[in-house]
């Protein structure tokens, strides 16, 4: 065999679920940000195809909100397989990238689970981390945070075998600059790895400088080159970068029944966590607290875990769209739960671990399939049970215009008042496949009311729509019979 036989459970079970990914990506619509990356890695790679004779301030000025990296790679799979193959259509194309990034997260994922318990429990791990439904959600479209995400923990990974061998931890700064130039959620890993760092190596700091100085300097020389928008002027336009998400416009964000305009609470980002994992997950985090023996590696994975909502709970100005932007702590979630089961299999008879098993299947088997195509509306069975999640924003990546478009289509020369559509309408056209005939307008003139359930940017009309009686002549519900898209005839 070409696969070492240490590594085919991994890698067989790794192309399987890329597999899985790859056939189910174009099921889900097109996000308000995705045109914005994939017009900017295009660009990029354009620039890239003659660097020399094309001017790199007018290619790189584009998508500065962000690092390059994510846009960069998916600029690469749609050059490959929608410039050059024409295999997949634009949008698909972009969000190919994922795959290599699924790869990576589930073979590392494998290999450190089975490293702390065995083979079986690895793939566990794998599966759980995988198919936790927002987690699963963000793995299918063009977006910078599961990129991040994957990222965040393969540096960690390498960080952690660092510890013991010291040239992995060479391989943590390069993987924690590729974090840093996706996402500056990768400054709050930056900055934990080299105060976990330090306090490891207290004793023999001198001994071991070098590393600790390698982690301190390569990721932002990785930052740096991999963001040719800073080569010129790069500390002008760093800083200029870092002011920019200082002032970064407050999104607005409905929770717990109110709508906050970049005030929102600190314990949002917790909250949220609780609520949009599955109880079975949650009963075996529970387990894992009490009954397992922690070592320094548990604590590791649970810094792992509670650093991210931490970090966007009381150093972030954003605090909004549901868990994406502490979306890096759910692979340590998944770790820390998947700890937990295994201390709940050393303990009890079979006929239990049978029990516990199914549950644990049909739970995220019922969450991914209630919530299909749709699992960023996912709220567990305690939420739903309470019904509290007309506490809670229903959307927040616009999905569902994917699905609205061919009623559009069927209703041409129509005008539109959509308080919270943003651009879809003009991205869809543009992609061919929504008639030019639809138009937006004023509400006065609309003919047609369209509610996407984002409750945070609501205007009055949407309000009086939303808890109208009004019967509405298409609707898109998710998984507990909540609306996500309504359209109502004026």
């Amino acid at each position: 065999m070409l696969i070492d036989t240490k590594y085919r459970i991994p890698v067989y079970l790794s192309l399987l679920l890329c597999a899985i990914l790859c056939l189910t990506m174009n099921l889900y619509g097109v996000t308000l940000d995705e045109p914005v990356y994939l017009t900017a890695g295009r660009t990029y790679i354009v620039w890239a195809e003659h660097p020399i004779k094309h001017n790199l301030d007018s290619y790189w000025m584009y998508g500065q909100e962000h690092p390059s990296f994510g846009k960069v790679l998916g600029g690469l799979t749609c050059y490959i397989f929608h410039d050059k193959l024409g295999t997949v259509g634009l949008v698909k194309a972009f969000r190919l990238q994922n795959l290599i990034y699924c790869f990576a997260f589930c073979f590392i994922m494998y290999w450190w689970m089975q490293e702390l318990t065995n083979k079986y429990m690895a793939i566990a791990a794998v599966l759980v981390a995988c198919f936790l439904p927002r987690m699963y959600f963000s793995a299918h479209i063009g977006m910078l945070d599961y990129p991040v995400t994957v990222l965040i923990f393969l540096a960690s990974y390498a960080f952690w075998k660092g510890l013991s061998d010291p040239k992995h931890i060479i391989t943590a700064s390069i993987l924690t600059g590729l974090a840093l130039v996706t996402k500056i959620n990768g400054a709050f890993l930056y900055v934990f790895l080299i105060f976990w760092l330090v306090i490891a190596w207290r004793k023999e700091l001198r001994d071991r400088l070098w590393y600790i100085l390698s982690l301190i300097a390569f990721p932002p020389v990785v930052f740096v080159l991999l963001w040719p928008w800073l080569w010129h002027h790069p500390v002008a336009r760093i800083l200029g970068y870092f002011i920019r998400l200082k002032d970064h416009r407050p999104i607005p964000l409905y929770y717990l029944g109110q709508i906050y305009y970049g005030n929102s609470p600190w314990h949002y980002p917790f909250v949220l966590m609780l609520a949009t994992l599955p109880c079975i997950i949650l009963l075996a985090l529970v387990y894992y607290g009490v009954a397992a023996r922690k070592r320094a590696v548990d604590y590791f994975l649970i810094a792992g875990a509670l650093i991210p909502p931490a970090a966007i709970a009381f150093f972030s100005p954003c605090k909004n769209d549901g868990v994406r932007l502490f979306l890096p702590a759910f692979p340590f979630i998944a770790m820390l739960a998947s700890l937990g089961i295994y201390e709940f299999f050393k303990r009890y008879t079979h006929t239990k671990l049978a029990i516990f098993s199914v549950l644990l299947c049909l739970s995220i088997a019922f969450a991914i399939g209630k919530y299909h195509r749709y699992q960023e509306c996912y709220y567990n069975e305690l939420v739903a049970v309470s019904h509290t999640d007309a506490a809670f924003e229903t959307e927040y990546e616009n999905c569902a215009y994917q699905e609205l478009v061919p009623w559009l289509n069927e209703h041409p020369h129509i005008k539109l008042y959509a308080p919270v559509m943003g651009d879809h309408l003009m991205i869809h056209q543009a992609l061919g496949t929504l008639s030019t005939s639809v138009e937006g307008s004023a509400y006065k003139d609309a003919d047609y009311v369209v509610i996407l359930a984002r409750e945070g940017s609501f205007d009055e009309v949407a309000w009086s729509y939303y808890y109208s009686n009004e019967t509405p002549v298409f609707a898109i519900r998710e998984g507990n019979g909540i609306p996500i898209l309504s359209v109502y005839k004026k």
